[in-house]
């Protein structure tokens, strides 16, 4: 369900702190935190690809 959220709020504010909360740590680990311009989606797509691309989460 997270991943939907997250996937959701990005689509519709494009703010990385509601991205990241959404999405929970995967991201903070990746080091794509404060990046204002959408990194955060791209280094989350190289994590979960599949999940980004249908939306639902997979497991």
């Amino acid at each position: 369900m997270w991943d939907v959220l997250w996937l959701n709020v990005h689509l519709a504010t494009g703010d990385e702190a509601l991205v990241t909360a959404g999405n929970g740590d995967g991201c903070i680990s990746n080091g794509a935190v404060g990046v204002r311009d959408g990194a955060i989606c791209r280094m989350c797509r190289k994590i979960w690809p599949s999940r980004l691309r249908t939306g639902v989460a997979a497991g």
